[in-house]
């Protein structure tokens, strides 16, 4: 499994790029994704442009090598979530006039070059996701090599880093969430849905982009449902296990939000004791949230909590920017009884406020 200090190392080309306001930034996605749900969540937040190229589960492996090839650059690097070469989301960064520079894959990295690109370009989301520390460190082998300084126009990767017990916690819980929740989310939904058509089929089909892929979408979850089982390790024990993972982490999150609710309690007590309104020292704004999994402020580890848990707790299609999934009520009994339990627990209550909040759709309505 990748290390977090690999899954957030920069290329040197992908560094220089960060301050040229004239870049045109294209995200590649599988267009059912909670990862990639995730790094569209975080470029919207850094306050960055960007158009989406969406792709069908298996039909996005030709798109994705094209892609590489057209940019002359290697397959992906596996990480905790995907060992795939051709995994998704993919960030294609192109000059003003259309030259291709350099991919970024993995939501976690592009998360974090969108926060160091709206940094550099002082954008007001630019502390959002990871606080105002983050900032670019060169690789000690790099610098034994004696490559020079990040960015210096050598092929030396620079990794990304920041300081202080807030950006810890976020890199800590979205590392763990990469490798538990998105994963066995993924596990879970897709043992259940795959094998019916009316759920799955209807999902490929509805969520295809253009008339080509509404056509290939049959055999796109023919496919899909012959292969993707044996891919991602999906069957009934395993399955199992997954829904007693979500279960164990959700355990875990609800703690985390536990002790984030008393904090706040105490800071609305302390500053109503010194005279402040209660109201004023709890909320920063009428369109937050009381409290965050990390702290009083919304950031990258609520993102990823969000994304990668919306589909387990039944956030619905039109928040999530889908033409149509199925709703609870459409769901297999027994995945149905699942989901609802996950919905009445605190971090299931959290993700639906999150995504009625702050989701992407909430910040930037069609």
């Amino acid at each position: 499994m990748t290390t977090a200090a690999e899954v957030y190392e920069l290329p040197a080309v992908a560094v220089r790029t960060l301050s040229d306001p004239a870049l045109l930034l294209e995200l590649h996605c599988i267009s059912i994704s909670h990862y990639c749900m995730r790094a569209k969540w975080a470029l919207q937040l850094a306050g960055l442009p960007f158009t989406s190229v969406h792709h069908l589960p298996l039909a996005h492996v030709l798109g994705i090598k094209r892609l590489q090839g057209r940019v002359g650059q290697g397959p992906a690097a596996p990480t905790a979530s995907s060992k795939s070469a051709v995994a998704t989301p993919v960030l294609a960064v192109y000059s003003a006039q259309g030259k291709p520079l350099c991919l970024l894959a993995n939501s976690t990295l592009i998360s974090r070059y969108a926060a160091l690109r709206a940094q550099a370009l002082g954008l007001p989301g630019a502390a959002q996701l990871y606080g105002p520390a983050l900032t670019l460190a060169q690789p000690a082998a790099a610098a034994a090599a004696g490559d020079g300084a990040a960015g210096d126009g050598g092929s030396s990767s620079s990794r990304v880093t920041g300081a202080g017990r807030l950006y810890e916690a976020v890199e800590a819980l979205e590392l763990r969430l990469s490798g538990t929740l998105g994963i066995e989310v993924r596990r879970v939904m897709y043992h259940y849905l795959l094998p019916h058509w009316h759920l799955a089929g209807h999902l490929f089909s509805a969520n295809a982009s253009g008339a080509a892929e509404r056509l290939l979408s049959p055999l796109t979850y023919l496919l899909s449902r012959l292969l993707l089982p044996k891919v991602l390790a999906i069957n009934a024990a395993t399955a199992a296990r997954a829904k007693q993972r979500l279960l164990e982490e959700f355990d875990y999150l609800d703690s985390l939000l536990l002790a984030q609710q008393q904090q706040s309690k105490e800071a609305a007590g302390q500053g109503a004791a010194a005279g402040a309104d209660a109201n004023d020292a709890s909320s920063s704004s009428s369109s937050s949230l009381p409290y965050y999994i990390c702290g009083p402020e919304l950031t990258a580890a609520d993102v990823s909590l969000a994304a990668l848990g919306g589909y387990v707790v039944g956030v619905p299609a039109s928040r999530m920017g889908l033409h149509w999934s199925p709703g609870m009520e459409h769901m297999p009994q027994e995945l149905q009884r699942f989901m609802q339990t996950l919905r009445d627990r605190p971090t299931g209550k959290l993700i639906l406020e999150l995504w009625r909040v702050h989701g992407p759709l909430a910040q930037h309505p069609q």
